[in-house]
């Protein structure tokens, strides 16, 4: 082995040059190459490169967080986003050629090969899982717009039987519940469920009470009133809700079960808002025909699955005066399918996935009180709905008008109907 110093040979064995005091580490059988060494550049990119999946991960999470988080902190980890697997696959073809320029002195090539490779991997993967999410999502919304359209068929067939009235539980005057009285649910009479012998003749009812008529009237069945892409809410079946009476069915009850607590109640077993039927506007089928009857849930009113996480005053239409943008204007809608929209059922009984919720007649916002009958641009935000109140004289209780699209479900909250 020669020394690389002085040049002087010496024994295959020898670890120290007998002329210069060298020390002498390499290959015995390589005179003058001493061990090669790993990359630094290409460890560094292979680190980079196995960052990539929680960077990913954590991109998604910032930019749809709700309520919004600051856009400057969104434009940061979308930055770190892109940066990092990207600085990953340059450093990573980087070392390849380092370590093919230098084979004597470079190792590490399975390094810099992971770190090009595995940031291309995770995004072709977050590419095809992104894509199967948003099929998935179509199909959802597809199936939720079949379950409403079967709902305003049955509609026109109890209209039809009913006098050209839409679905009405209790009787001409109703009061706002979330729940039917004293078990009501499973009641022998519609006297007895909606509790018309108290409050000088008035029933006590819930929007689930309105929905179920179609089971006990049009054969729908219970499966049809759920949306699988709403979290929290299942179908109501007799074997998880036994009545007292065994030998009733599905068509000799008033409600989709009893309220046991407000993760529990009808409201967790129909998905679907319903035009609000307390007060002075009922609808019937001689109303406009643009005017939304059913559809995915108020987002303004609690539902089962969480609070309610959009501030009004971050809801603003994209749409003059109020020129707000996309993203506020989305606040607006339903929450069932990530806020891209709602299934409407219109009076018609088409039923189209609306991006916007201002689709009523006159551009009305159908989740929405509307505040002038004349003013265009008073309809297309509205007042929200005071839930459970059925005097005339409270405000925000009933639509403004005959033209007035109001879809609301039961507030599902733990308070019950109290009268005066």
């Amino acid at each position: 082995m020669a020394s690389p110093q002085s040049n002087t040979p010496n024994v295959n064995d020898t670890q120290v040059c007998k002329s210069c005091g060298q020390a002498l580490v390499g290959n015995r059988d390589t005179p003058g190459l001493s061990s090669p060494r790993v990359s630094a550049v290409a460890v560094t990119a292979m680190v980079l490169g196995l960052l990539t999946v929680p960077v990913f991960s954590l991109v998604p999470l910032i930019v749809n967080k709700r309520p919004p988080v600051h856009a400057f902190l969104q434009a940061q980890v979308v930055f770190i986003g892109f940066f990092i697997p990207l600085m990953a696959i340059l450093l990573g073809v980087f070392s390849l050629f380092r370590i093919a320029q230098n084979r004597a002195t470079l190792t590490g090539s399975r390094y810099a090969v992971i770190a090009i490779l595995f940031p291309i991997l995770v995004f072709f993967l977050g590419t095809l899982l992104t894509s199967l999410k948003g099929v998935r999502g179509l199909a959802t919304r597809m199936t939720c717009g079949t379950n409403l359209s079967g709902m305003g068929k049955a509609m026109l067939i109890y209209a039809n039987d009913y006098e050209d009235v839409l679905p009405k539980a209790g009787g001409p005057v109703n009061r706002w519940g979330d729940r039917l009285i004293n078990e009501g649910w499973q009641a022998h009479t519609p006297t007895q469920a909606y509790g018309q012998t108290e409050f000088e003749g008035a029933g006590v009812v819930t929007t689930t009470s309105y929905f179920y008529l179609l089971i006990r009237h049009a054969e729908l069945h219970p499966k049809q009133f759920v949306c699988k892409g709403e979290a929290d809410t299942w179908e109501f079946k007799l074997a998880d809700y036994p009545p007292d009476d065994e030998t009733k069915q599905l068509a000799d009850l008033f409600d989709f079960g009893p309220w046991i607590s407000a993760t529990d109640s009808p409201s967790n077993r129909c998905s679907y808002s319903y035009h609000m039927p307390f007060g002075r506007f009922g609808l019937t089928i001689s109303h406009e025909p643009t005017m939304a009857v059913a559809g995915d849930r108020n987002p303004w009113l609690f539902m089962p699955s969480d609070e309610i996480d959009a501030a009004w005053s971050a809801f603003i239409p994209d749409t003059e005066p109020f020129n707000g943008t996309s993203a506020s204007a989305r606040q607006g809608n339903a929450k069932t399918h990530h806020g891209d929209g709602q299934n409407i059922l219109f009076l018609d009984s088409h039923v189209s996935f609306e991006k916007r919720p201002t689709c009523g007649p006159e551009e009305d916002n159908v989740y929405t009180i509307a505040l002038s009958s004349g003013d265009q641009r008073e309809r297309r935000k509205g007042i929200l709905v005071t839930p459970y109140a059925y005097d005339e004289d409270v405000e925000n209780a009933s639509p403004l008008d005959h033209n007035d699209s109001v879809l609301v479900q039961d507030d599902g909250r733990p308070t019950w109907f109290k009268a005066k």
